[in-house]
């Protein structure tokens, strides 16, 4: 479940159950993530992934390099996927390559 504890054979779920759990994580993280983002400890973080390009450059030629930031375009849960900033040109990326992507946990 949610923290991969072994349940007893009599007291496994459903398919369904599973799937509304898990759909239930997958909200309950993206709700801490949220909150801990904009915290100073979540902003400090971000900002040593920025600096280290930890989410991928900006494709462009003329950025040289940029560093580009994972976006959110709504708070609303599933509305959006997430896209790519480029800073520089305040540009969103739809369609993140494998390049852009490859160090997104």
């Amino acid at each position: 479940m949610i923290l991969d504890v072994e349940m007893a054979i009599e007291e496994s779920l459903t398919e369904e159950q599973q799937e509304l759990v898990e759909s239930a994580a997958e909200m309950l993280y993206g709700l801490i993530h949220a909150r801990y983002i904009i915290t100073n400890r979540g902003l400090q973080a971000m900002y040593e992934k920025l600096t280290s390009a930890s989410f991928g450059k900006c494709p462009r030629a003329f950025c040289s390099g940029q560093p580009a930031l994972p976006i959110g375009r709504s708070d609303v849960p599933r509305n959006y996927t997430v896209q790519i900033f480029c800073p520089i040109w305040s540009l969103l990326w739809n369609n993140i390559s494998s390049s852009l992507h490859a160090n997104i946990p």
